[in-house]
């Protein structure tokens, strides 16, 4: 027998390969088996749980399109992004402008598909390549949040609209078109954050330029380059950020967007779109919303009500970085949405002229995704400032908070909401190609996708 010395020890007989304990009281000695090697790899589990949270996330996107919405192409994934990795040098398609701007996650999304994946299965995989992505950026929030987040809950909740935010579904979850929007949300957190090492160092700066030669909007984050401008652990990303800025505004430049010519939206259009797209749609459901609208527009706006408390709440009892975040995503909403509409106008903009009957199948825009997000956001720092203080009222309400905003997110999280959810579907069409290709002197097939557009797919890609 052993009689213990200390509140615990241990001894390893290397040879026989056991390990002996025993503690403070006891009169016995518990043997184990001891692994021949142990290895230990720094950083391995934490990698395990963000790559899970991010395969996560993206089923999530997955699961939120119906199967005919996956296997649609929407606008410039067929024609524009496929079409030419099909069809040009691909090398030169990576930073080719269109719209006035450059695309380069859809075109390396475009180049995937096309060198790995059959033709019958382009559209899931652009649709799939595309819930990845926003996963990753998704667990991007998640790291990056945490110096302004402390409550694990209200992080995850923040994250998780990334693919959760109600609007996101109906244009901008799993296509590469609008993937921008899903880029953008994710680079303004990643900017605002603090790296503690070198790989987050690197990997935020790899994501921040990928994202930033993506969406031209990231120059409404170069004001952002002053924040915590003297910690040069920030410097590789906010240099990111700077080169993505000035090859978007270079393009814009020597590839201009053309404008359609139409008038502008007044003023209180824009305020009216913007409280509707970016506030109402997040807590009434949307099939509901045009007839709530219709019936008793002032009372909708009330939902205003909801982000302007959590401000409140912020600016009462958060910490001055929450403070700052908020105004943040307060003034990035509004911008935002404003410069989608002013820079893209039409008369479906004109909410202020709109009757009860138009307003009962009003607009919702891909313009108003973002904005969403940023006052979505606001509940969850509001529930985070509460959090932090010890008084039980305070992590009452906070809890309250979370479960106001979980119940929100899900009540629509299973709307089918998606414009591609009628079609057309793109594997079924894929007979009526070989037949095409089949027709002599026909080089390429003409395949349908969503809004009349057409995509031509070069026949040594049917036939294989």
């Amino acid at each position: 027998m052993l009689r213990a010395q200390s509140a615990q020890w241990a001894y390893a007989d290397r040879w026989q390969g056991t390990a002996m304990t025993a503690d403070v009281g006891t009169a016995f000695v518990v043997t184990r088996p001891l692994p021949s090697r142990v290895v230990s790899v720094p950083g391995l589990g934490r990698a395990v749980s963000l790559v899970t949270m991010a395969a996560l996330t993206a089923i999530v996107a997955w699961l939120r399109l119906t199967p005919t919405a996956r296997d649609t192409l929407w606008a410039e994934d067929g024609r524009e992004f496929l079409q030419r990795a099909a069809s040009d040098p691909q090398w030169t398609t990576l930073l080719r402008p269109y719209a006035g701007y450059l695309h380069l996650v859809p075109r390396i999304e475009a180049i995937l598909t096309v060198d790995l994946v059959p033709v019958q299965w382009w559209a899931d995989s652009m649709t799939a390549l595309s819930c990845i992505i926003a996963g990753c950026v998704a667990t991007a929030v998640y790291m990056s949040s945490r110096e302004f987040l402390s409550w694990m809950p209200a992080r995850l909740a923040v994250s998780a609209l990334t693919v959760l935010t109600p609007l996101a579904s109906r244009e901008v979850l799993g296509n590469a078109a609008n993937l921008h929007s899903i880029l953008f949300w994710g680079v303004l957190w990643v900017v605002l954050a603090t790296p503690h090492t070198r790989t987050g160092q690197m990997a935020g700066a790899a994501f921040t330029l990928l994202a930033a030669l993506t969406d031209i909007q990231v120059v409404f984050l170069l004001p952002l380059l002053l924040w915590n401008r003297r910690d040069r652990r920030t410097w590789p990303i906010k240099a990111a950020l700077v080169v993505g800025a000035m090859a978007q505004i270079t393009a814009q430049l020597l590839a201009p967007r053309a404008w359609g010519g139409r008038g502008a939206v007044s003023a209180l259009s824009l305020a009216e779109g913007w409280a509707i797209n970016a506030v109402a749609s997040s807590w009434i459901p949307i099939p509901e919303l045009g007839r709530a609208l219709s019936a008793a527009l002032p009372g909708v706006f009330l939902c205003l009500l909801i982000p302007l408390s959590a401000m409140a709440i912020i600016w009462c009892v958060g910490t001055r970085r929450q403070q700052i975040l908020s105004s943040i995503l307060l003034i990035g909403s509004i911008v935002v949405w404003c410069a989608g509409v002013m820079v893209d106008p039409a008369p479906w903009y004109d909410y202020a002229a709109m009757s009860p009957l138009e307003l009962t199948h009003v607009w919702l825009s891909r313009y108003g995704v973002v904005p969403a997000m940023m006052l979505l956001a606001q509940v969850g720092v509001a529930a985070d400032a509460l959090m932090r203080h010890p008084a039980t009222g305070r992590r009452i309400a906070a809890r309250g908070l979370m479960v106001v905003l979980v119940i929100s997110l899900m009540v629509q999280a299973s709307e089918p909401l998606n414009r591609r959810g009628a079609g057309p579907a793109w594997a079924p069409q894929i007979a009526t190609a070989d037949t095409q290709c089949d027709s002599r002197g026909h080089p390429a097939a003409t395949l349908r996708e969503t809004l009349t557009w057409t995509v031509r797919v070069p026949c040594r890609y049917v036939d294989g």
